[in-house]
């Protein structure tokens, strides 16, 4: 029994220490803490920065920026706090509560923070719209520890227009940490408004840790393809460079940064949590200052538009057109009609391509974007542009608003129905264009065509190539009713800009459903717009010997499957013309018909249905082909 006391005594003894030593190292320390009661000494306000007794979450006083009922238009005011010392912690966490009532996306309460006594600072979070209960905010302060005059600061920024009750803080707390649980601070200026470059894309940042930096590294995906990485370099201090290559003009690019510290266990973070950053490759031309000072809206016959620069002695080719709409819930937008205008003597001329229906981007939670409308396959209408042109929008139903700001940049015009004219202020509308002194060479050395299965393979090879956008496919069916048919667009395949090795490239044609004679060649578009066109590739597609049904693919299928079938030219039941009446029907186990894929009259040659079952249930199903005198029934299988 005394020995089973002993051990028992042993383990308390243990656990005490254990207890101990996790104590020691979780530990925490209330550096800063401040609820107001004995006033704002801790603080160093400006502006009407103040104390309330009328909202408060502990006691009877909190911080806020307007004492005294709403807060005043055109403001920036601050309340920062004297300085916290951290410098023997390796983590800190700051901590208050709050509500506010902030004009939504016009007005702004800023939490920042600064390690070198107010010299710069870091912004932590932005607060605006509406939060009427009290809530509690909690931030990791790691990347401060370690310095001996860290600063926090609210600064509260209004504009002309409207105000509220703003924001009431309360029991604000700073604790340090002796142990790095933190992951590095990333701090990094993004791209506005998808401003980018023609060439390749340099992103810096400061990125901070008290443990010190591991690895940095940023994960980009260029049109949705991606994500592709580039290591981060070091150029001194905090800061580290990234340099995401050159991409084809009007290709979006969006882009996070990644980086581990050397704590053990390592602290890793990326910029996942904060507003992506983008940007579209390609010249930016803005004649705006982006202020929202007001907001215009075009409804009816009336029309906006904005005049755009090419470059003195360049050829431009428009990629994409932004125009920063706005929205709110007593402004609900239309769809716009697009428009890229030729010059007429100073104003809006005729269209340069058929007017276009956007949708804007506005929402109540970002009233103000830019809209984007990729106008990449406009080259043809919108490359070898010269002098001046205009973009804008017409409203055919409704209407759609945009931000306006106030100062002119003598490019904005207005259309009241029948003529144009200018206008006072600036509309927010810009352009990303490539400009390119002389078109420029692709040495296409080869261009073949065959079939497999009835569709047609296309191959082709370029010995060099110099800002190649890339290649539109067009076929020409040889013979429609004795006279040449119109060249078509089938597809685009995308060009390597630059090179100066071999490049193999190959296109499928799976739309072809009839036999014949077809013609096929290459618009080679050069990235200024420029093109120019291949020699023609001709090719047979025979016609099938006999009636078929194939099996479904895939099989069994959730919820989407193939039907592929074929019709001869050897039809003795087809008419005059060489077509037969064909139906091919879909019916349950119990012969009960559900869906009707095809009913019409078919001219030789494979054709290939989609069938979506999402409607259905699990089980089996039969699908039947009935052309002419010719009639097969399959069956399939739907799993879900």
């Amino acid at each position: 029994m005394g020995n089973t006391k002993r051990v028992f005594n042993k383990i308390i003894l243990m656990a005490i220490m254990v207890l101990s030593f996790n104590k020691t190292i979780n530990s925490q320390t209330q550096v800063f803490f401040d609820n107001f009661e004995a006033g704002t000494a801790k603080w160093v306000l400006t502006g009407s920065w103040g104390s309330s007794t009328t909202n408060f979450y502990s006691s009877a006083k909190s911080l806020t920026e307007s004492p005294t009922g709403n807060y005043a238009n055109n403001l920036n005011i601050s309340a920062t706090s004297i300085n916290i010392d951290l410098s023997t912690y390796k983590g800190a966490e700051l901590s208050f509560w709050a509500k506010y009532n902030i004009e939504n996306a016009f007005d702004f309460m800023y939490l920042e923070a600064s390690k070198d006594g107010g010299a710069s600072y870091f912004k932590i979070k932005e607060f605006t719209g509406v939060s009427s209960t009290w809530k509690k905010y909690t931030f990791n302060l790691g990347t401060f520890a370690g310095y001996s005059n860290v600063k926090i600061r609210f600064r509260f920024y209004a504009d002309q227009y409207v105000v509220a009750d703003g924001m009431y803080i309360d029991d604000v707390e700073v604790m340090g940490l002796n142990t790095d649980t933190s992951e590095p601070l990333i701090v990094h200026n993004a791209p506005e408004h998808y401003e980018g470059t023609l060439g390749d894309f340099i992103v810096t940042a400061e990125i901070t840790d008290v443990s010190g930096i591991n690895s940095a590294t940023l994960y980009y995906l260029s049109d949705g393809a991606g994500p592709y990485s580039v290591t981060g370099t070091n150029i001194g201090g905090d800061e580290y460079s990234f340099t995401i290559p050159a991409q084809t003009p009007g290709k979006s690019v969006s882009y996070k940064i990644k980086a581990v510290d050397n704590a053990n266990p390592a602290n890793g973070t990326d910029t996942s949590a904060a507003p992506k950053y983008k940007f579209i490759s390609g010249s930016y031309l803005k004649y705006d200052n982006g202020m929202v000072d007001a907001v215009a809206t075009i409804t009816g016959v009336n029309g906006a538009a904005v005049k755009i620069s090419v470059p003195n002695g360049l050829y431009g080719f428009l990629v994409t057109a932004l125009i920063r709409n706005y929205t709110d819930p007593n402004i609900l937008n239309s769809n716009m009609l697009f428009h890229v205008w030729s010059n007429n003597n100073g104003v809006p001329g005729t269209d340069l391509i058929t007017p276009i229906t956007v949708t804007p981007e506005a929402t109540q939670d970002n009233p103000f974007p830019f809209t984007r409308i990729d106008l990449r396959s406009f080259s043809s209408q919108l490359s070898d542009l010269t002098g001046d042109f205009f973009i804008g929008y017409t409203v055919p139903s409704g209407s759609a608003s945009m931000v306006v700001s106030s100062s002119s940049n003598g490019r904005s015009y207005n259309y009241n129905g029948t003529s144009w004219s200018s206008y006072s202020q600036s509309y927010e509308m810009r352009a990303i264009i490539f400009t390119s002194a002389t078109p420029l060479p692709v040495e296409l050395t080869t261009f073949s065509a065959n079939v497999n299965n009835n569709k047609v393979q296309l191959n082709w090879e370029t010995a060099t190539e110099v800002n190649n956008y890339g290649f539109e496919v067009e076929r020409q069916n040889a013979e429609v009713s004795s006279q040449k048919s119109e060249w078509e667009k089938v597809g685009f395949v995308e060009g390597h800009g630059n090179s100066n090795s071999p490049k193999f490239y190959q296109y499928s044609d799976a739309s072809l459903n009839t036999s014949g004679k077809y013609y096929y060649r290459l618009k080679q578009i050069d990235i200024d717009g420029k093109y120019e066109y291949s020699e023609m590739v001709e090719i047979n597609i025979s016609s099938p010997d006999d009636f078929s049904l194939s099996q479904n693919y895939p099989n069994p299928f959730n919820p989407t499957t193939k039907i592929k079938y074929s019709i001869p030219s050897n039809n003795l039941t087809a008419g005059n013309n060489g077509d037969v009446l064909v139906t091919l029907k879909i019916y349950d186990i119990l012969g009960k018909e559900i869906k009707t894929l095809v009913n019409e009259n078919q001219s030789a040659g494979i054709y290939e249905v989609d069938f979506n079952a999402h409607q259905l249930s699990s089980g089996m199903y039969f699908y039947t082909l009935q052309a002419g005198e010719f009639r097969q029934t399959n069956k399939m299988i739907l799993t879900k």
